[in-house]
C-alpha cells in the first residue's frame, strides 16, 4: 500500500519540476529579448564593446543564437577584435554542425583569419558535416578566385559537380567561367542550370549578356541547337538584350511549353525584359508577347494583359495591333471592360496617332472625367500633335488651351515654330526646359532651341514652313524651304546655322550633292561663327560618302586645328582615324 501511495507524490513531484522550468524558461525568453534589442541598439549607437558584452551574455545561454552570432561578428569587425570570434564559432558548430549560416560564419572567419590550409580543412569539416549540400564547394572556390586562383576554383567546383551532380554548381561555375572570359563553356553551364530551374534565366542573361559581339551567334547556337527549351528561352533573354527583341521573340514564339501556366511565367519574364528596351523593336516583341499572354489568361488579367499590348502595339507604331487589342476587350462597345478609363485612355491615344484627331478629340470629349490627370494631360499633348500633322495649327493651340504644363509648353513651342513665330518660340522651349517629354524629343527641342537663338529674327514664316514639312516627314521640301529661309538672313545673323541644318538634312537624306553645295556655302557665309564646326564636319562625311577621303581628311584636319574647343572634335578625330585605317568602322 505505501508503494501505491507513492506514485502521486512522484507525479506531483514531475509535474512541479516540470512547471518550476517552464516558468524559468518563460522568465528567461523576455530577458534573453531584451538583451538581444539593448544589443541592437548599442550598436546602432556606435557603442560596440557595449554592444559585444550584449551579444556575449546571450551566447552563454544559447551558442548557437543566429542573430546573436552575426551581431558579434559586426562590431568584432568594427573593433578589430575578429580573432575573438573564434571561440564562439567553433561552439556553434559543434552544438549545431548543419546549420548553413552557423558553417558559413565559420568560413568568413577561417578566411579572414589564417591561411589557405586552415580554409581547406573548414571546407573539409563542413562537406563531411553536410555531404548532400553545394555550399561549402561554392564558398571555397569563390574565395580561391578572389585570391586570384581562377585555376583551383575551377577544380573545386569540378570536385563538387563529380560527386553532387552538375547542375548543382553549374551556376557558380558560369559565373567563374563568365569572369574568366570562357564565353562559350559559360554558356553550357548556364543551360545545364537554367534548364533545372529557368528561374535563373535573368541571372544567366545578366551574365552572358556581356560577352563580345564576335560570339553572340556561336552563344545562340549553343543554346538553341544542342539544348532543351529553357537553352532557347536563356537566348531569347539574350537577343532582347543585345538589341534584337523581335528575333528573340520569334524565338520564344516557337519554344514555348505546352503547360499553359509555364508559358505564362515564360511570357510575363520575357514581357519584363523587353519593357527595359525603349525602341520600336522592343515594344513590338512586348506587344506580340503580351497578346500571347492574354489568350492564355482570362478574367480581369486577361483584359489587363491586352490593354497593355494595346499601348505597346501603339508604342511602336503599329496601330492596327493596338486596335485589335482593344476591340478584344470591348473599347468603344456597350461591354465595357473592368479597366475603361485606362482602356478608352489607349484607344484615344491610338486614333490620335493614327491621324484620326476628330473621332480621337470626340471620345476625349466624352470620357475627361473619368480619365486620370496623367492621361487627360498625356491625351491633350497626343491631339495637338494630331492637329499639328494635320495643318490645323489653331485646333492644337484650342487641345492646349489652359495648359500650363512642361510638356503643353513644349508642343506649344512647336506650334509657335511652325507658324514662324520664333520669339514664342523661343520662349516656349525655355519653359519647358530640358525635362519634358522624352530624352529624344528633350534632345531634339534642346537642339532646335540653339538654332533659334542664333537666328536673328523674331519671326520668318519660311523656317517655320520648313520645320513643320520635315516634321510630316517631307525632307526634301523642307531642305528647299530652309535654304529659301537662309537666304532672308544676314550672313552672322544665322543664315550660316539654317544652311548648315539644311545641308546637314540632305546629308541624312543621302542627297550628297545639296548636302556639299549648303554645307560649303554654310561655312563661306560665316567660317568662323558657332555652326562653322558643325558644318566642317558635316561636309566631311559628305566626302566620306562619295569616296573622296583625300577632302574628308583635309577638312577634319582643319576642323580639329581651328576649334580645338569644339564639342564635335572627339568625332572628327575618331572619323579621321577610321578613313586612315586606324580603326575599323562601326
Amino acid at each position: 500500500m505505501r508503494h501505491v501511495r507513492r506514485v502521486p507524490c512522484l507525479v506531483l513531484l514531475v509535474a512541479g519540476c516540470l512547471t518550476a522550468r517552464g516558468a524559468a524558461q518563460e522568465q528567461t525568453a523576455p530577458r534573453r529579448q531584451g538583451i538581444a534589442q539593448t544589443a541592437t541598439q548599442l550598436e546602432r549607437q556606435g557603442r560596440y564593446e557595449e554592444a559585444a558584452r550584449a551579444y556575449r551574455e546571450i551566447l552563454v545561454e544559447q551558442p548557437t543564437n543566429v542573430s546573436a552570432l552575426l551581431g558579434l561578428e559586426r562590431v568584432f569587425s568594427r573593433l578589430g577584435w575578429l580573432d575573438s570570434l573564434s571561440p564562439y564559432v567553433v561552439r556553434a558548430v559543434a552544438v549545431a554542425p548543419r546549420n548553413r549560416v552557423i558553417r558559413e560564419l565559420e568560413f568568413r572567419v577561417v578566411s579572414t583569419l589564417f591561411a589557405a590550409d586552415s580554409v581547406a580543412a573548414a571546407v573539409a569539416r563542413w562537406i563531411v558535416a553536410v555531404p548532400e549540400s553545394p555550399d561549402p564547394y561554392r564558398q571555397w572556390a569563390f574565395w580561391l578566385a578572389r585570391q586570384g586562383d581562377l585555376e583551383g576554383a575551377k577544380s573545386v567546383l569540378a570536385a563538387g559537380r563529380e560527386r553532387l551532380g552538375d547542375a548543382s554548381l553549374a551556376q557558380y561555375t558560369a559565373q567563374l567561367l563568365v569572369a574568366s572570359g570562357d564565353w562559350l563553356e559559360a554558356a553550357r553551364q548556364w543551360i545545364t542550370a537554367v534548364v533545372a530551374n529557368d528561374g535563373l534565366i535573368a541571372t544567366a542573361g545578366a551574365g552572358l549578356g556581356q560577352a563580345p559581339r564576335a560570339v553572340h551567334e556561336q552563344l545562340l547556337k549553343i543554346m538553341v541547337e544542342d539544348a532543351p527549351p529553357p537553352g532557347s528561352w536563356l537566348a531569347a533573354d539574350l537577343l532582347v538584350r543585345w538589341g534584337r527583341p523581335e528575333e528573340g521573340w520569334t524565338l520564344l514564339d516557337s519554344t514555348l511549353p505546352r503547360d499553359r501556366g509555364r508559358a505564362m511565367v515564360v511570357l510575363r519574364r520575357f514581357t519584363d525584359r523587353a519593357r527595359m528596351v525603349r525602341t520600336v523593336g522592343g515594344a513590338r516583341a512586348r506587344g506580340y508577347a503580351l497578346e500571347r499572354l492574354a489568350d492564355l489568361s482570362s478574367g480581369v488579367a486577361a483584359e489587363r494583359a491586352r490593354l497593355e499590348a494595346a499601348q505597346a502595339f501603339a508604342d511602336a507604331g503599329n496601330l492596327a495591333g493596338a486596335q485589335r487589342m482593344l476591340n478584344r476587350i470591348g473599347v468603344g462597345t456597350q461591354r465595357e471592360p473592368t479597366d475603361a478609363a485606362a482602356a478608352m485612355a489607349t484607344l484615344i491615344r491610338v486614333l490620335a496617332d493614327a491621324g484620326r484627331a476628330d473621332e480621337a478629340e470626340e471620345h476625349f470629349q466624352a470620357w475627361e472625367s473619368r480619365l486620370s490627370r496623367d492621361d487627360v494631360a498625356a491625351i491633350k499633348q497626343k491631339l495637338a500633335w494630331s492637329w499639328v500633322m494635320r495643318g490645323e495649327l489653331e485646333r492644337a493651340d484650342r487641345a492646349l488651351a489652359g495648359d500650363s504644363s512642361i510638356g503643353a509648353q513644349a508642343v506649344l513651342g512647336w506650334v509657335a515654330l511652325y507658324r514662324g513665330d520664333l520669339a514664342a518660340a523661343r520662349e516656349r522651349f525655355r519653359v519647358a526646359g530640358p525635362y519634358a517629354q522624352s530624352r529624344e524629343e528633350a534632345t531634339r527641342r534642346a537642339a532646335m532651341l540653339v538654332l533659334l537663338e542664333r537666328v536673328q529674327a523674331e519671326r520668318l514664316t519660311a523656317l517655320g514652313e520648313a520645320v513643320l514639312m520635315l516634321a510630316r516627314g517631307d525632307t526634301a521640301r523642307a531642305v528647299q524651304r530652309l535654304e529659301a529661309a537662309a537666304g532672308t538672313l544676314a550672313p552672322s545673323g544665322g543664315r550660316s546655322d539654317v544652311l548648315a541644318f539644311a545641308g546637314g538634312l540632305a546629308s541624312e537624306s543621302a542627297e550628297f550633292e545639296t548636302a556639299e553645295r549648303l554645307l560649303l556655302e554654310a561655312i563661306a557665309a560665316d567660317s568662323a561663327g558657332p555652326s562653322a564646326a558643325t558644318a566642317t564636319y558635316a561636309l566631311a562625311v559628305v566626302h566620306v560618302s562619295l569616296g573622296r577621303n583625300d577632302a574628308a581628311i583635309q577638312r577634319l584636319e582643319h576642323l580639329i586645328l581651328t576649334f580645338p574647343e569644339s564639342a564635335v572634335v572627339p568625332q572628327a578625330r575618331r572619323l579621321l582615324d577610321q578613313v586612315r585605317g586606324m580603326i575599323p568602322r562601326s
